[in-house]
């Protein structure tokens, strides 16, 4: 069977743990012309994935199946779709919602997490990368140094490497291009930006983000590799961010999906502008717990009072500026000693203020 498919769908079989499964089962079971793979055959393989409790991954498989048995009837080695016989015969998928922190302080303890991490330099990049990019796992972690616009702080992902086959822009954030500068000096002389450990040629494993995870205390059933992606829909939706813009940055499917090939740049302004001030946001949720907790000691600042009234008082959020512009750091009650180390934590004026309100 598997020597019916040309070097498309070969590479296709090769890639990701669905390929290595139809490699695992496909060739070894049949060394015979496709044709003859009955549907009860094609079955038994797909069970033994089921079996193992991977029922999303035994439908890919299927899929896959498909698509090798479609090329044969083009080429003419075959009269039917045999896999597509085989619809309903698997357990239904279950969809869940993937795992997802979306509160700001549990935000903040993710981070100060991903800060502490001992792996190594270039898993933990990829991690703050991925909350700062919200591109997904498989997107940072083939990252190449060629996609990397240092000049126009852009990272510019070709079609190919897209889940939904669409160039793809990511305006990078003074943060991400510090973390970028730093992965630079590691493996910049490669042309990838993640590579293993073993070979400098071949990219960070898919399971190395997970892991991590797992080994910072973070259970699937907390935060996934993927659930990046959803703290920062959820709270930029939350915040007032366009609805538009954010699913841009996400790059889900465009409605219209030719203007969306000639509109690759659109609403570049406003997606350099947000990515900014959600790593900003990110910025003061990580240090906001570690400073606050600080301050209370020196400052007693459980019982400080807002100089606005009950009614003015606004909880100041990603990217708003207090509507009181008389408002400056030495109207909030943090001492000296505390706004210095703030300023060495990396807080502006501005960034104090917020915090103080907050």
């Amino acid at each position: 069977m598997a020597q019916q498919s040309d070097r498309h769908l070969d590479r296709k079989l090769r890639q990701g743990r669905d390929g290595a499964d139809c490699q695992k089962y496909l060739p070894v079971s049949w060394n015979r012309p496709i044709a003859e793979i009955t549907p009860p055959e094609l079955l038994a393989v797909l069970r033994k994935i089921e079996i193992r409790g991977a029922v999303d991954q035994a439908h890919r498989v299927r899929g896959i199946c498909s698509l090798i048995f479609r090329y044969a009837i083009a080429t003419g080695r075959a009269e039917r779709d045999t896999a597509a016989d085989l619809r309903g015969a698997l357990k239904s998928r279950t969809v869940t919602p993937r795992a997802a922190i979306t509160d700001p302080e549990a935000i903040g303890g993710l981070l100060r997490a991903i800060d502490d991490f001992t792996g190594t330099y270039t898993v933990k990049a990829g991690l703050q990368l991925l909350a700062l990019t919200f591109l997904r796992p498989s997107e940072v972690r083939l990252g190449e140094w060629t996609e990397i616009d240092f000049e126009e702080n852009l990272w510019r992902i070709p079609a190919k490497r897209m889940k939904m086959r669409h160039d793809h822009l990511v305006p990078l954030s003074s943060q991400a291009l510090a973390i970028l500068h730093t992965l630079h000096d590691m493996s910049g002389d490669g042309r990838l930006m993640f590579p293993g450990l073993r070979s400098p040629d071949k990219a960070l494993s898919d399971a190395a983000f997970i892991a991590a995870l797992r080994r910072m205390g973070y259970p699937k059933e907390e935060m996934c590799a993927h659930g990046f992606r959803a703290m920062a829909s959820t709270l930029l939706n939350e915040q007032g961010y366009s609805a538009d813009v954010i699913e841009k940055q996400l790059a889900h499917n465009p409605r219209e999906k030719i203007r969306g090939i000639y509109n690759r740049a659109e609403y570049l302004p406003e997606m350099r502008k947000m990515m900014q001030e959600w790593a900003n946001y990110l910025k003061r949720v990580t240090f906001h717990q570690t400073i606050i907790t600080e301050a209370a000691m020196s400052d007693t600042i459980h019982s400080r009072k807002s100089p606005q009234s009950p009614e003015q008082d606004t909880f100041v959020t990603i990217g708003k500026i207090p509507e009181d512009e008389q408002i400056t750091v030495t109207d909030t009650g943090w001492s000296e000693e505390t706004k210095e180390r703030m300023r060495q934590a990396g807080y502006d004026d501005m960034d104090m203020i917020r915090a103080w309100y907050s």
